[in-house]
Parts: structure tokens; C-alpha cells; sequence
């Protein structure tokens, strides 16, 4: 990989989670997507665009990644942890619906 990839990749990702904290999410997963463009390989990136997708609802979008993120990175306790709490709140929806 080149350097300028490496860069672009860094900056898609610092304001990615700058984004996060402002609670932009649909900017955070337009940023994510980019750095993804470059390296498929950044478990960081589908955590936090997991997190955006966690945070909009879209818990179903949000299993995908950190599922994603933990295929990765296999010894990362927060990811496990994230997706667990995705499908917490998936099925806590789908009990509301039915029930």
C-alpha cells in the first residue's frame, strides 16, 4: 500500500470518529465506507461504522460489521461486545413488534 493510501486512510478514519462524537452517523458511515475503499482489512472502521448504524437504528446493518470488525481483529473484547448489544436492542424491537 502506498504512503498517500496509508494518509487518506488515517484521515478517513480521525474524522470519522470526529463525526461520531458530533453524532453525524450518516457522515461517519460515508467516511468508513471510504477508508474501506482503500483497505477492506481496517476492523476499526466497521466498529465505527457499526457504532453510526447502532445509533440509527439499523441494528440488523450494524451485526454485519461488527461481525465484520471481530472476523478482523478475533481478540478484541469491545466488538463482541457491541454486537451483542445490537442484538439486544434487535431483539428487544422485534419483541415490541410482536408483542
Amino acid at each position: 500500500m502506498e504512503s498517500e493510501e496509508l494518509i487518506k486512510e488515517y484521515e478517513y478514519l480521525t474524522k470519522a470518529r470526529d463525526k461520531m462524537e458530533d453524532e453525524k452517523f450518516h457522515e461517519v458511515i460515508k467516511l468508513c465506507d471510504k477508508a474501506l475503499k482503500i483497505n477492506k482489512d481496517l476492523p476499526e472502521a466497521y466498529n465505527l461504522r457499526a457504532n453510526a448504524k447502532y445509533e440509527l437504528m439499523r441494528y440488523n446493518n450494524a451485526i454485519d460489521d461488527f461481525s465484520l470488525a471481530i472476523n478482523k481483529e478475533r481478540n478484541n473484547d469491545r466488538y463482541y461486545y457491541n454486537r451483542g448489544q445490537a442484538y439486544q436492542n434487535l431483539n428487544k424491537r422485534i419483541f415490541r413488534i410482536f408483542f
